[in-house]
């Protein structure tokens, strides 16, 4: 049901963004509605003969690429998906359990003014247990728990960027669709990509000022003063930065032939032997897998480098 919620606040959030709602009485327009400009003759420009009518209508928003009919599907879904969102949010003892949740779920966000004043008092047992931490050992159930509460098990996408350190996941196996196996795929990166902690370019390099701002500024809201917030922020750019320079590029990441690299768990213990996977897996409550796939062995070998010379703290 969480789950149901999120995908009902998301899609608000961007139709939040429009600045006119659709007409939710009737269904939104179709091409059928936009018929062919006959007066003009296909055969010298279909283009024109088949979009004028649409096209004189319907102009594209300032703030998009591009506008068609299925942009008016998207509107009116999200116009309805908000209109849900008000209805169920308001309490009455008419709604039932399904509305309740989604209802008071939507509500509690919408709560700013609540929201400011619990501070860091959600996300305080986290920064607890992290705090915690006496020994590099428990590495590996903390990062468990912060893939599970972060909702970030998982391998692919933008090569595993956002995952905090590694991403983790299932899928099919590459030579046998009827398996699914374990993945483990590179990580740790608050930016989009590698290349971007290593371009010299002016844009670059106020991407990576922007996200240095970001990143010290978090620490700040958590608490830290100004001089500690800078420290550690130099400290996660710096490795970041290292993992970057141990990640797979993006092109080269195209061919799966390069990403399946199979081993069984004692392989990957091998090549991680400062990472206690059966710790890990436990905490994630992941079944066995007849055997795991490493995308980026490399990056792996890096990151056991990191966990052995590396401080605690870092």
């Amino acid at each position: 049901m969480k789950s149901a919620a999120l995908i009902l606040l998301a899609a608000f959030a961007t139709f939040a963004q429009q600045t006119q709602k659709p007409d939710l009485s009737k269904p939104p327009a179709t091409f059928a509605d936009y018929p062919a400009d006959t007066s003009l003759n296909a055969c010298n420009d279909f283009h024109t003969y088949a979009c004028a009518t649409w096209e004189k209508t319907h102009p594209i928003p300032a703030d998009r690429a591009g506008w068609g009919t299925f942009s008016l599907l998207g509107e009116w879904n999200r116009a309805m998906l908000q209109q849900i969102l008000d209805e169920t949010s308001k309490g009455g003892a008419e709604r039932n359990a399904i509305d309740r949740k989604v209802g008071d779920y939507y509500a509690a966000c919408m709560d700013e003014a609540a929201i400011e004043k619990r501070g860091l008092a959600p996300i305080r047992p986290e920064l607890d247990r992290i705090a915690a931490m006496k020994s590099k050992k428990e590495l590996a159930p903390v990062l468990a728990r912060l893939h599970l509460v972060t909702s970030s098990l998982r391998v692919g996408g933008n090569s595993g960027a956002t995952t905090p350190v590694f991403g983790y996941g299932s899928m099919p196996d590459f030579e046998n669709a009827a398996m699914v196996v374990g993945a483990v795929d590179q990580g740790g990166l608050g930016l989009p990509d590698r290349d971007y902690y290593f371009r010299s370019d002016a844009k670059s390099k106020e991407q990576r000022d922007a996200y240095t701002a970001y990143v010290r500024k978090v620490f700040q809201l958590a608490g830290e003063s100004a001089e500690k917030a800078a420290a550690d922020t130099n400290t996660v750019m710096s490795i970041e930065t290292l993992l970057a320079g141990h990640s797979m590029e993006v092109v080269k990441r195209r061919d799966p032939a390069n990403l399946n690299h199979k081993m069984s768990l004692a392989e990957l213990q091998k090549l991680t032997p400062s990472f206690d996977w059966n710790a890990y897996l436990t905490a994630v409550s992941s079944p066995k897998s007849d055997h795991y796939l490493v995308f980026t062995p490399d990056f792996l070998a890096e990151l056991d480098t990191l966990i052995r010379t590396l401080p605690l703290a870092d």
